[in-house]
């Protein structure tokens, strides 16, 4: 019996094609300049090769549990909370299966976003089971990491289990620090202040992630 992969060779039609085979085609649009052309550098001088192997006996790098279901996230950023809770409504009615809010000052706000306010949020998400599967990712700036903690406490007071809910917190203060090029505080005072949280908020029942880091999310609640 062979499996679906099996029968299915994506690359059947195609040649092996080897570093060989690849050089012989960059120079033939090099048309006789240097292949160092083709080689970056770093700011401190490292080189940076326009193809590299793949390395030996590297493990696949998996971004979803295979034969996962893919997730439909909708983004809600609409700075008036009922034309947010409006907008999230219909997207949900429409075939998404998650929402991603958009706090004002968050890097991809681009001058909109929600207000980090607990009325704010209460309304934007009424209607909204966030027990039914439907996955939250937040996207925080500096002046709305209190939006995760109000988030938390609007799940409480609505009588929901924290550990039902698909939150996805998205905690990372000193990468927005670091892609605005400025904060009112220092590394470690962010740094510190985003463990804390993550602690309550593990403590509080949540299964994360909590964290947001290169663009991965983190999991661990530092200490469970």
């Amino acid at each position: 019996m062979t499996t679906d992969t099996e029968q299915l060779r994506l690359a059947a039609d195609f040649a092996p094609a080897s570093e060989a085979d690849w050089r012989k085609l960059v120079d033939g649009v090099l048309k006789g300049a240097a292949f160092e052309k083709l080689v970056g550098k770093t700011y401190d001088g490292l080189k940076i090769q326009p193809i590299y192997p793949r390395a030996k006996d590297a493990a696949p790098v998996v971004g979803r549990a295979p034969a996962a279901a893919w997730q439909i996230m909708q983004r809600v950023d609409h700075p008036d909370p009922a034309k947010a809770n409006a907008q999230a409504l219909l997207d949900l009615e429409n075939g998404a299966t998650g929402l991603t809010l958009v706090f004002a000052g968050a890097n991809a706000a681009h001058g909109f976003g929600l207000a980090a306010t607990a009325d704010a949020l209460a309304r934007a998400l009424q209607g909204v089971h966030l027990d039914a599967a439907i996955a939250i990712e937040l996207q925080l700036g500096e002046s709305s990491i209190s939006a995760a903690s109000l988030l938390a406490a609007d799940v409480r007071q609505r009588g929901f289990a924290p550990a039902a809910c698909e939150i996805r917190f998205g905690l990372d203060p000193i990468g927005d620090a670091a892609s605005r090029g400025a904060s009112a505080h220092d590394a470690a005072k962010l740094a510190g202040s985003a463990v804390e949280l993550v602690k309550q908020l593990h403590a509080g029942g949540f299964k994360g992630p909590f964290l947001a880091a290169d663009g991965r999310v983190v999991h661990d609640a530092g200490g469970s």
